[in-house]
This record gives C-alpha cells, structure tokens and sequence, in this order.
C-alpha cells in the first residue's frame, strides 16, 4: 500500500480474499440463466467473448511472468540487478484485480450501452480510430497523470504503491491503489467506447487493444532486455513509438523522467528523457554470461510442482507446496500440458532460480522429469544421461560446486553421484551430495542431555553417518521392552520374561451368556423352533453379525494403514496398544445382555415386527437431537481432569487409534453410552413403533459410525460432501475424529459435528488434514520380506486378520479357533481364485528406515505341489518386479519363497533379470552366523542331520573350519565333502554310531530325535520350527535375533517366534539395505 494511503486506496473486493471472483457471480448467473432459456444461439457476439477475453488476459501475463522470471535467473540480459523478496510477490499477488475489473467494466459497458451488443467481429474504420485514440488523447492525458501522480501529494497517496518495486516483473505493471487505476480505465476507455458511440466499435478491435495494452505493460516491466536492435534500423521512427524494458527500467530507478506510457515522444518533447536510456538500452541488450559459483540441480516432484517453480505461478511458488489454493483443480490441463512438453522437448536442465550472497553467486537448475519417472526402470539411463549432461555443462562453464538435490543422487540411480565421479575422474565442478551438512542437521536437533536413544539407519549416507557420530558421542540404547513373551523358555531368549497368559482370562467372559444358552436349549426341547419369538432369535445372529462387522473394518484399517498412503497419524502401534484393546468384544456381550433383559422385562419388545418405517424416523430423529447433545456435553466432561484422569484417559491412551478403539473404555463410561443409545431404542418400542430391523440397523449405524471414525487413513470421498454440502454437518470422518485424539481440546461430537460448529470447538486445522490425507502419499519402502501364509489358521495371523491373534505366536494357540474354521477355508479358497499377486500386511519404521511385509497368497502345502510350482514363481517374480518399479532397495524372501527346488535361492530371478534394481537377499549368511553363534565355544563334536541346504553346507563348513568335528550319515557326508577344502574335510565324519550332544539341521525327524542322548540340544537351520519329541532335551528357536526398541509399528509376531524377534532371513534383507 502507499506510504500515506488516500482515499480510495484498496480494492473494493479486497476483503473477499480468495472469493474475490464471486464479484462477477451475478454476471455468471446472468449468462447461465439466458443459456438456459434462450440456448447459445440467441446470445450476442460481443457478451459471448467477455469471459474467453479475461482468461486470455490471464494466460497471456502467466506467459509473461514464465518468460521474465526465466530470463532474469539466466541473468544475461538483466537490467536491475537488485533482490526480488517475498514482500514484492506478496504485495503484485493481487495482479489479477484489475482483470476482475475490465470483466465488470465490460458487463456494465453490455447492459448500459446499445451498440455493444451490435457490435460486429471487425471494422476496419474503428480499428483505426482506435489506433488514433490512443497515440492522440491516451498518451498525452496518460504523461501528464503520471507526472502529476510523482507530485508529493499524489505519489505518497497513491503512486509510491506501484514504485515500492524497484525490481519490476511483467506484473508490476497493473498494481496501483484502487482509485489510480479507475482513472487508467477512464483513459483506457476513450479508443474503446468512442468507436462504438460512431457505430464503428467491432470485438476484435476491442480485444486486440486490450491484448496490446498487456503485451505492452508486461514487457515495459520486465527485468531484461528483449527488443532487438535491429527493428530500430529497419523503422528509425519506431523509438518514439514504442518503449524498451530498459527504458521503463529508469523510471523506476530515477523516478523523474521516462514518464511516457508505451511511447516515449512525449518525454522527447518534454525533455523528461533520461541521458543514460541508449547507453542502458545498449549495455543490457549486449548482455554479460555470468558464471555461478553454486548450481543446485534439482528436479520437478509431482505434476502441480510446475505452478510451484520459480517460472510457474508467482503466487504458488512464494508459499509451500503443501499448501494448496483453492483454484488448482481448474487450471489441471496446464500442468499435464508441461509434463508432455517436458518429456518431449525436455532435453536437458534449466535455469530456474537465481540466488546472491555477497559476491557469491549461486543457481537452481531442473531436471525436466517428475518423481514417478524416476520411479521407473527404464528411464533411469535418460535421467542419468540428463544429469550428466548438466554435471558437464557446469564443468563447462565453470561451476565450482554442483549439489545433487532430491532423487537426482538416489543410491539406486547413481549412487550419490559416485557413478559421475569414477566416470569422469577428471571433473573440476566438485560434486556434493550434502549427506555431512544434513547429518550435522540430525544431530543438532537431538538434545545435547540426551543419553540414551537408540539410532539405526537406512542405507542411505545420512543414516550411517548420523549412527556413527551417536556411537562416538557415547550415546547408548534403552530396550524396556515389557511386552515379551516367552512361551518355552529358549536359551537364545534368556533374557526375555513370560508374561502372556491369554487363555485362562478369555474363556470365561463368555460363560455370563450361560443362562440365556441354558435357557434357549431348554425352549427349543420342549416347544421346539417353531414358538421361538422372532425378536428373541434375532438376537444372537445380531452379536455374531456385530462381531464380523468390526472384524471386517479391522482388516480394511490394518490393510489401509500398511499400505500408508492415506495414513492420518504417523505414530507407532506397540503390543501394549494391541493387549489394551484386546477385550472390544466385551461391549457386544453387554449388548447381548442387555437385549435379553429387554426382552424378558418390556412385553412390547416381544411384539415387535421386522419392520415399521415411523420408528425408524423416530429413532433417527432421537439420535440427531438428545443423542448427539447429550454425548457432546457428556464427552467436555469427560474431559474435566476429575473424569479424564479417572476414565476418559484410558480410552486417549491410544494416540493412533484402530477401529476397535472406539469401544475401548472403563465399565462405568460404556454403560453412560449404552443409556445415551438406549434412547433411541427404547422410546420407540414404548410408543408401540419399535421393530426389530429398525434396533438392528441402528446398532449397526453405531458400530460403522464407531469404526470409521477410528481408523487411521482417511476414505470418505470429497464428492459426497460437494454432492450433499449440509453432510458435513451430519457425518464426521475418520482425520475429524483423529484430531481429537492428537489435540484433545476440539472436535468432541459423536458422529454429527454440528455440535463443534455451534459451539466453536472445530479444530481450525480439520478441512486442511482432511484434504491432505484424502489425497495422501505414495510410500515407497527401503526392504520387502516376502513371506507367505503357512497352515490354513495363518489367515488369522496375519497382521490384517483378528489382532489379538497376530500378537501371539502363532504356535500359542487360542480356545476359540476351531469356532471360526469357516473363515480360514473361505480365505484359502478366495486366495486361490483372486489371488493373481502379493499384498502387503505390515509396514515398520525405524527412524527414516521404512520396512514392509509383502504376502504370497499360498499356503504350505501348495508349494509341495509341483504343478503349483510354475505358479508360486510367476507370483514371487511378479512381486520383484513390482518392488524394483517402485525403488525398494533389498527383497528377503522368506519361508519356502527361497525353496531350493522352486527357484534356487532367488537365483532363478537374478539370473533372469540380471538388471534388476532391487537387491534379493536369502538370508542364508545371516541365519548361518546366529546357528553358529547359538552353539557353545567348546563344542567339540555336533551331528548334522541333512546337507542338503545352502544355510547347512555354509555352517558345516564353518565348523571345520573351527575345528569341530562334523558327524553325519553318508548320504550327506558324500555330498559335503566336495564342498569343503581339503584342510578341513578330516573334520567331517560318517556315522550312524555317535550321538553328540549337539544336533543341527533343516529336518530333525522323530526316530532321530529319539536316538539322541539325554540333554541333548537341538537346533533347527531353517525358518521352520521343530517338532518337539522329547521333554528331556533343548530346543532352540528357528535362527532369529531380537529387534531394538526403536523400530516403530510392531505389533504382531512372526509366525511361531516370540514378540519383538524376527527371523534372521528377515533381518538379513534389513542388514543389506543398511549396507
């Protein structure tokens, strides 16, 4: 604003913001209602052209502001070599405004004046008067304003606005106060309306002087010079009918003089030209190359990162790119138009950004590709070649320093930019890739107290510096894990403590049902099905019904969640969080009480029908009103420090909330929501309109509303609250109620927010966190292990199957399994026919290291089968090359996946794909040392039952080495011994006499497990436990390591092994990508 602001200063619309456009709403609605009544036909020419004119404003300044801000970061040809800051882009945002203004001057000027509408497409006669219009009155009154506007009184009223940019961009041309630029329309108007007042105004004339108007005002103001010399010696006359950007450059400079408006005659006249406009004219035309000392290359992201560029849209690129503006769905085709021309004529790098400190000159270049392409095999090598070609350029030009930004130093694409280095030894431009300053970062924002943390990186450059640099601080790890549980007390597990005791507490929450189950066996012997009362057998299906329904969101929640991309709170879910949420069903038994006490206590309950459609009206109109504002004011009470501390907080207790979190809350707090919901259910039945279809619908309107508002990705689409607004009010959603979670002061209403909305307590950040996890991110993960399900009550144990099962060991077994054997065969059966790929079930976090767990949709005993071969290998290679696709750094393949005689340890792929990107790890080297380091030092003798595997040869051989005598059958001693080196191969041994005191192999059968001593131990070398024969011996644990404390989201056990331990197999793939 000016220095001293006058009247009429702001724009009216000012205040509007960014609804500013709804000024021109009644015009909008004008146009659609003559559509509408009248259809195209009837329309004028001349009003038709309005709206197209103003988007070609708006296209035509966009091109203008694209081509300034590229030439002036290119910085040959720049006049004013000055800084542009945030304040100026803030301030010329509102270039826009007086576009909105031509739009209403042309609507007003349509509906005031008869011959617009007449107005034919051309005339020449008026063209010309136009033309003469404005060289005649328009450029004397405009000099004559603009000196006036530079008297004191004036300027710092109103012209010091448009003068506060020094630095001026096509856009600084139109941002002047309100009333300075109605008296530029009033001159504009003279060869605009004169011509229609004699008849002779055509459309066409109209628009091409507008479209003048701009082009001239946006290249006066750019920063660089661009007309050519030679026009001026072809046309001499030309330099005082038309001015440079050099030119007008001066008068923002010097202030006093070149105060014409596109052509300078009347400063020659005046003498208000300034001596030095040819000299400037001349020097800036010429140019000077400059060298930056910096270029950081860099690359566009995803397809709105165009608007974000420093060339894109000037008010997007000065805010971050994760604030979104509400107009970006319109102008959608701009960006799939510059992501085609970027790959067709995207050649090589460009200049978009131009920076200054001191003498120290530094530059951003692009790469013209976004982030999916560097996702992409295949166009690695064109990256690749692009980034080279920018390296040699700088090189070239004489760079001293490039810094690789974003993906352009991805490890999987050119290692830290090592592969330009070793390819061009004698590079002078140093290439950085920033890893030393950013891990400086990390470490700086750890607290220099801290003392105990535990740190453990990817495999990135950061990772490892940053844990190294912990290492030397001293700084140490604290495990207090409490949640392990130890079921046969292994000695690799020593350390742990059992504390799991599932069974005893489980069983008997059911057995309250006891009486009612007595109590309907004995009607049913004695009066048979036919007299049972509808209401009355409604209820137990309704229960079970219940429970598949929450099993049913957990699945789709735990699936969700692994998948990441529409993830609400990035937290981790621990066992502790699993354990405290394990008793939800006790809510369903409450109900289930409750509905047969009702039954036995009201006789109208007994003479319900299935169906009555005004208690269904009822019922929903109870829950909107004494529902809804009974639980808002109960639930502020409920967050009171009395009832918070004594209740509430163990239902908050769960920052990252599951569906089930929803009924997790202290006896006394469930049953004030069970009164609360009985009101719409008992009012009605009292009125003689209850029905049985009406309880049960609203019971399962209650568990839906419940579990979707706790799952922690979002999943309501945008379109339903556009197509019904008032929903908003009526339905909240899942980041709605996660906020309340997280912020805890805001969002209390049950499942209608219009209790937060009247009371002003919304939490302001809702519709941005909405929009945000709506639209979501791709993740893509460091390691993939790729494991499959192995018996058929596996399903259950997958971390997308029942919760408090996958928290167990799978080999802890629970009393109801054999109950809910139909699902298990059903998921085979489906997994069967739909399972043409791998899904994932678990994603794990340890720091920046991202890790998930991918399933194979096979059991067991389906990779026994030699025509399923052929298949199981189609989907694991399909699964490879699927996470090669998207970055993954390493792929374990875990169980049978890595079978010997299905594809040779992943060799069957390497040798397939020898190209391949992602890096597949067996794991055998991994499981080998913790074989090895599980058998005592003084072991002298063991017996190897097998041979055969990789991890057993590798450990055999590592024995012999040692020294210890390997015993074994023939069969296996025939094939080792051409594996081991002649030094060693006295240290193996046939025998079926000896019996060691130490057994290992992949297979330990029952008659060798007999025939071993008393204390024997045992030890298994594949991922598959052993079956345990004898209560005399020890049994070691498949080959696994316990996990550190700081990997985030485990909540589920692997297979058979205890909480909190993975399988070397599993870890090996971690290892690796750490490496």
């Amino acid at each position: 604003m000016a220095t001293r602001p006058g009247p009429l200063t702001e724009w009216p619309w000012q205040c509007m913001g960014s609804f500013k456009y709804l000024v021109l709403a009644p015009a909008a609605l004008h146009t659609a209602h003559r559509v509408v009544t009248k259809g195209w036909g009837d329309m004028s020419l001349a009003y038709a052209a309005i709206l197209p004119a103003l988007l070609l404003r708006m296209i035509h300044n966009q091109i203008w502001i694209s081509l300034s801000r590229h030439q002036t970061a290119r910085r040959k040809h720049i006049i004013v070599d000055r800084g542009l800051e945030f304040d100026q882009v803030d301030r010329e945002s509102s270039w826009d405004d007086q576009i909105i203004f031509n739009g209403l001057f042309f609507y007003l000027a349509y509906a005031a004046v008869p011959n617009v509408s007449r107005m034919p497409v051309w005339i020449t006669e008026g063209a010309i008067i136009t033309a003469l219009l404005h060289i005649g009155p328009v450029e004397f009154l405009y000099y004559w304003f603009h000196r006036a506007l530079h008297h004191h009184f004036l300027y710092s009223r109103y012209h010091s606005h448009h003068h506060a940019s020094i630095v001026t961009e096509p856009i600084t041309s139109v941002i002047h106060p309100f009333a300075e630029h109605v008296v530029y329309f009033l001159l504009f108007s003279i060869p605009m309306m004169t011509p229609i007042f004699m008849g002779c105004g055509s459309v066409l004339a109209v628009v091409l002087y507008i479209t003048y108007i701009d082009f001239m005002n946006n290249m006066g103001h750019c920063n660089f010079e661009l007309v050519p010399k030679h026009i001026f010696h072809v046309f001499p006359a030309l330099k005082y009918l038309m001015y440079t950007p050099s030119f007008h450059s001066l008068h923002h400079t010097q202030f006093r003089t070149n105060y014409s408006l596109f052509m300078p005659f009347y400063d020659y006249i005046y003498n208000t030209m300034d001596s030095s406009t040819d000299e400037l004219y001349e020097r800036t035309l010429k140019g000077t190359e400059e060298t930056p000392d910096l270029v950081h290359l860099t690359h566009m992201t995803n397809l709105r990162s165009t608007y974000h560029l420093r060339v894109g849209i000037a008010s997007i690129a000065s805010r971050p790119s994760e604030s979104p503006v509400w107009y970006m769905w319109m102008i959608w085709p701009v960006a799939w138009l510059s992501m085609v021309l970027a790959w067709v004529y995207g050649s090589s790098a460009f200049v978009i950004e131009s920076l200054t400190l001191k003498k120290f000159k530094m530059q951003t270049w692009a790469i013209p590709r976004y982030n999916f392409h560097y996702g992409l095999i295949w166009q690695r090598e064109s990256i690749n070649s692009l980034i080279e070609k920018a390296i040699l350029d700088a090189d070239g030009r004489g760079v001293r320093v490039l810094s690789l930004g974003l993906l352009n130093q991805a490890k999987q694409l050119n290692g830290s930019g090592e592969l330009f280095t070793q390819k061009y030894p004698k590079l002078r431009v140093r290439l950085v890739d920033g890893s030393g300053l950013a891990t400086a970062v990390v470490l700086k924002s750890i607290p220099l107290y801290t003392k105990q943390v535990f740190l453990f990186g990817s495999s990135s450059k950061v990772a490892h510096a940053t844990a190294t640099a912990l290492c030397k601080r001293g700084v140490q790890v604290i495990m207090n894990q409490k949640n392990e549980y130890d079921m046969l007390k292994l000695r690799v597990l020593e350390s742990s403590t059992a504390y799991l005791k599932f069974s005893s507490d489980e069983i008997p929450q059911y057995l309250v049902f006891a009486p009612v189950a007595l109590q309907t066996a004995y009607r049913v012997v004695t009066k048979g099905w036919g007299d049972m009362n509808l209401a009355y057998a409604a209820i137990l299906p309704a229960l079970l019904l219940r429970m598949l329904h929450n099993q049913i969101w957990i699945s789709l929640s735990r699936h969700q969640t692994a998948r990441r991309k529409h993830i609400i709170v990035d937290r981790s879910l621990e066992f502790e969080q699993v354990d405290r949420e394990r008793s939800w069903d006790d809510q369903i038994i409450l109900s289930g009480l409750y509905f047969y006490l009702a039954y036995a206590a009201i006789p109208s309950v007994r003479l319900m029908p299935m169906w009555e459609t005004k208690g269904a009206i009822i019922m929903a109109l109870l829950h909107a009103g004494p529902v809804e504002f009974l639980y808002y004011w109960f639930h502020r009470a409920l967050h009171h420090h009395f009832l918070y501390s004594r209740y509430h907080s163990h239902h908050h207790a769960s920052i990252v909330t599951e569906p089930i979190t929803s009924v997790i809350h202290p006896f006394a707090e469930m049953l004030v929501y069970f009164l609360l919901f009985l009101i719409p259910m008992l009012i009605p039945i009292l009125m003689g309109y209850g029905s049985i279809l009406g309880i049960v619908l609203y019971v399962a309107y209650i568990d839906f509303m419940n579990n979707m508002g706790h799952c922690n990705f979002e999943l309501l689409p945008k379109w339903i609250f556009q197509v019904f607004p008032p929903l908003k009010y009526l339905m909240y959603t899942p980041s709605y109620h996660s906020l309340h979670h997280t912020q805890f002061r805001t969002n209390y209403s049950l499942f209608m927010p219009f209790y937060d909305y009247i009371y002003n307590t919304m939490d302001k950040s809702t519709d941005e966190l909405y929009e945000r996890t709506l639209i979501g991110t791709e993740e893509t993960p460091d390691v993939v292990h790729l494991t499959h399900m192995t018996t058929l009550q596996s399903t259950y144990h997958l971390r997308v199957g029942i919760a408090s099962i996958a928290s167990r060991p799978s080999d802890n077994p629970v009393w109801y399994v054999w109950m809910i054997w139909p699902m298990a065969w059903l998921s085979m059966v489906l997994a069967w026919i739909y399972g043409s790929s791998a899904f994932v079930v678990e994603s794990l976090k340890l720091k920046k290291f991202k890790m998930q767990t991918w399933v194979i949709p096979r059991y067991n005993f389906q990779y026994g089968l030699i025509r399923e071969r052929e298949s199981i290998n189609r989907l694991i290679e399909k699964a490879i090359l699927d996470a090669d696709v998207r970055g993954v750094k390493v792929l374990s393949l875990g169980l049978l996946n890595q079978a010997k005689q299905l594809n040779g340890n992943g060799e069957l792929f390497t040798h397939k794909y020898p190209k391949l990107g992602v890096r597949l790890v067996d794991g055998s080297g991994l499981a080998t040392a913790v074989v090895l380091k599980s058998i005592p030092s003084d072991t002298k003798h063991v017996f190897l039952c097998g041979g055969s595997s990789k991890v057993e040869r590798a450990i055999a051989t590592a024995l012999c080495e040692r020294g210890v005598q390997v015993i074994m059958n023939q069969k296996e001693y025939d094939m080792l011994k051409l594996r081991v080196s002649e030094s060693s191969i006295a240290y193996l041994k046939f025998s079926s006499d000896e019996t060691p005191q130490i057994w290992i192999g992949d297979i330990i059968d029952d008659k060798q497990q007999m025939g071993a001593p008393k204390g024997a131990t045992f030890i298994p070398t594949s991922q598959f436990p052993l079956k345990r024969m004898r209560k005399d011996c020890t049994y070691l644990s498949s080959p696994a390591m316990k996990i550190p404390e700081a990997m985030q989201n485990v909540h589920t056990c692997e297979n058979w092994l205890p909480r909190r331990v993975m399988s070397a197999w599993r870890i090996a793939g971690m290892v690796h990508a750490l490496e």
